[in-house]
C-alpha cells in the first residue's frame, strides 16, 4: 500500500511486486524475529539469497531511490538494487558498517 504525496494531495494506491517481477507472500512469511535471526536474515538478503524478503527490500529500497529523485522510476530503482545486491555492494556497505561500528 503507497500512499503519495504530490502537489499538495495525497493519493493512495497497491504495488503488486509480482507485477514488477518480484516475489510476493503474505506479512506472516517474512516476519522478523530475534535480532540475531533478523541480522542473518540481512545478512543473507544483502548477499544474494534469493526470496520474498530479498523482494520487499529490494521493492523499498526502489521506492527510496525514486523518493530521493536518484531513479525516475520504480523499476530502474528495482534494476539499480538488484544490481547492488547481486555486484555484492550491498554486502561490502553491511561489512563497512559493522567495521566502523567496532
Amino acid at each position: 500500500h503507497v500512499a503519495e504525496l504530490s502537489r499538495g494531495g495525497v493519493t493512495e494506491f497497491e504495488v503488486d511486486p509480482a507485477a514488477y517481477g518480484l516475489l510476493h507472500t503474505d506479512r506472516a512469511g517474512v516476519a522478523g524475529g530475534d535480532a540475531a535471526e533478523n541480522a542473518a536474515r540481512t545478512r543473507a538478503v544483502l548477499g544474494g539469497e534469493k526470496g520474498p524478503a530479498r523482494s520487499i527490500v529490494v521493492l523499498n529500497v526502489a521506492a527510496a531511490l525514486l523518493v530521493g529523485g536518484i531513479c525516475e522510476t520504480l523499476e530502474a530503482g528495482i534494476a539499480r538494487a538488484e544490481d547492488a545486491i547481486d555486484r555484492g555492494l550491498a554486502a561490502a556497505k553491511l561489512a563497512e558498517l559493522a567495521a566502523f561500528r567496532d
